[in-house]
């Protein structure tokens, strides 16, 4: 975790851990471990100060993702504990749009993050394991699942290039926060690194001009939509970047359009802009979540009110979007606001099926909510300033 100092200047490193926030004391509380810590801090002196104390077991909770804990201005704490700590396993089906299923013959992992390759024989997708979190694909033909990622670090959330002979990739790899790498979809080759940020990437986009299209977290904006080019210097280039979160963009497979999420509204609209002059319109489709294209560009899918929805893009004169439609209703796992930034929980193949998971193994062991009022008075007791 890391500093930044009012009105520039370099990061200053804290301490290690993950989802930091500062108490109403002036206390910085963080997870480390599955356990929820705190040390004084100082900005004008150290900037921590003193040994970092641990306050609670925070054991449960689902490794790489959210926060399992959050302060209250008023000093009151909540947090999550007990669970099994694991995601349950997940089969695959591909569904078509009237709602038929077909079961895909893969044993049931804790998949996340599904991606089809650009000729349907292979899909992409990342396994949670609690131990070591990994980039994997899956050949359709063959029946065999191969892992793409060997480091210890965190890796995942696999985006095919468009002509499938490579994947860019996430991985907390040599910065512990997590920044994008690229290497060959038949594992041969060096992994090249993409980006130098301190700040957390995801991709989602790889166009048929060479832009990798991903966000970046913002400590002041949320969550902002960048491009770079793979074939040119790769120098990230700001798409969008407003006083709310823009993610999960989308950019359709003809390249002339982006949809992407937005809370501007206080909950997940879709928006489309032209692409790449991003300031020459935006419209809004539909209240949701985890938008993605048709392969012809005419039709744009998004998860929302439990269903698979599906509007009709008549790009020929300008842009219009038809009324929103809903395909199919059934028990798939769906994107919910505290994983959404990150997560992509279905893919729609180059025939027009979509890729959708469903749950096989729920927790046995239910978590609990602690909230813990007037939590602060405790801090300062027991993680005093020096």
């Amino acid at each position: 975790m890391f500093l930044h100092p009012p009105g520039g200047g370099e990061p200053v490193l804290l301490i290690t851990g993950r989802l930091a926030r500062v108490s109403p004391s002036g206390h910085l509380v963080f997870e480390q471990d599955g356990t929820l810590w705190a040390v004084a801090l100082d900005v004008d002196r150290a900037p921590v100060v003193g040994e970092s104390v641990a306050l609670a077991n925070l054991a449960g909770a689902v490794p790489f993702l959210s926060p399992m804990f959050d302060l209250s201005v008023n000093g009151s704490l909540v947090y999550v504990t007990g669970g099994s700590g694991e995601w349950p396993n997940r089969s695959l089906y591909w569904v078509a749009r009237d709602g038929q299923e077909e079961r895909l013959d893969i044993e049931p992992r804790p998949y996340w993050f599904l991606r089809a390759s650009p000729d349907g024989e292979q899909i992409g997708f990342h396994i949670m394991d609690p131990e070591n979190m990994d980039a994997h694909i899956h050949d359709l033909r063959s029946g065999a699942t191969s892992r793409l990622t060997f480091d210890p670090a965190v890796d995942g959330y696999p985006v095919w290039s468009p002509n499938g002979e490579r994947i860019v990739f996430w991985s907390s790899r040599e910065t512990g926060t997590g920044n994008l790498f690229v290497r060959a979809t038949d594992g041969t080759g060096d992994v090249e690194r993409l980006t130098e940020t301190i700040r957390r990437s995801a991709p989602y986009s790889w166009t048929r001009d060479g832009l990798i299209v991903f966000t970046e977290e913002s400590s002041e904006t949320s969550s902002d939509i960048w491009k770079l080019s793979i074939d040119g210097d790769r120098t990230p280039e700001l798409v969008l970047q407003e006083p709310y979160a823009e993610t999960r963009p989308a950019v359709s497979p003809n390249g002339r359009w982006i949809a992407y999420q937005s809370n501007e509204s206080g909950q997940w609209q879709i928006w489309v802009r032209p692409f790449p002059d991003v300031e020459d319109g935006r419209w809004s489709v539909g209240a949701g979540m985890s938008p993605q294209w048709s392969p012809d560009s005419r039709e744009l899918y998004f998860r929302g009110d439990g269903a698979m929805m599906a509007v009709r893009i008549d790009a020929a004169d300008g842009f219009s979007a038809g009324p929103a439609v809903r395909l199919f209703d059934a028990p798939y796992v769906l994107a919910t606001s505290d994983v959404a930034p990150l997560q992509a929980e279905y893919a729609v193949a180059p025939d027009g099926r979509f890729l959708m998971m469903k749950d096989v193994s729920p927790s046995e062991n239910a978590a609990e909510v602690i909230v813990v009022r007037n939590w602060v008075e405790e801090l300062k007791a027991r993680v005093p300033a020096p």
